[in-house]
């Protein structure tokens, strides 16, 4: 029974932070320029990169494994890197960065869990950049991979949006030109909305190239 008891309250103590983190988080992400900040040296390198998709228990275990092994100093690093990720500024970091060392913990597990649960057509920000640079830009197949890349970028991280970078930008801005331009197709002005807000989600974060 005791056994039962302890599995239903980590069960709850996980939800409640995950709450925690959403709150916090919920106040959308911030504009304006974004200020360099040089980071420590991550001790643990790739270590919590996703491991793919299927989410294996085994591979859970690992990641459990390596962020119960950080130390107090490691810890810290890693979680303020990831609020850095979550497009937080320092009034929304403060509250996180106060929490005790076994909620930073599990917080970091449900950001590295989530990260590798993301499944779409399109995972990384190569394959939208590929995929947009090779399709006719006034094509359905544009529109819907548009539809897409708008989504990834408002529920991607920043190192996510970082990847994307100036090519990616220059290859949605070449696809609006064409939209514009031809303003008569049938995807035309659909593209030319998709598009405008693919740019518009680049600019609302602390990123621009």
């Amino acid at each position: 029974m005791g056994d039962v008891n302890e599995t239903k309250k980590g069960k709850t103590t996980a939800g409640m932070l995950k709450r925690n983190l959403t709150n916090i988080l919920g106040g959308g992400t911030a504009g304006g320029k974004s200020k360099d900040k040089a980071h420590p040296k991550r001790v643990t390198g790739n270590a919590f990169r996703a491991q793919g998709d299927d989410g294996s228990l085994a591979e859970q275990a690992e990641q459990q494994a390596l962020v119960e092994a950080l130390s107090p100093q490691q810890l810290n690093e890693e979680f303020e890197i990831m609020l850095d990720d979550r497009n937080l500024d320092a009034n929304k970091k403060a509250p996180l960065m106060s929490v005790s060392d076994n909620q930073k913990r599990q917080m970091l597990l449900m950001h590295y869990r989530d990260k590798a649960q993301r499944n779409t057509k399109f995972v990384t920000p190569e394959d939208f950049r590929n995929y947009l640079k090779q399709t006719d830009p006034a094509s359905e197949k544009t529109l819907k991979c548009l539809e897409s890349l708008k989504v990834c970028l408002t529920s991607n991280t920043v190192s996510w949006i970082q990847s994307f970078g100036r090519e990616g930008v220059d290859v949605v801005f070449r696809i609006l030109g064409v939209a514009v331009s031809d303003g008569g197709s049938k995807y035309g002005a659909k593209i030319q909305i998709e598009s405008l807000r693919c740019l518009n989600s680049i600019m609302n974060t602390k990123v621009w190239f």
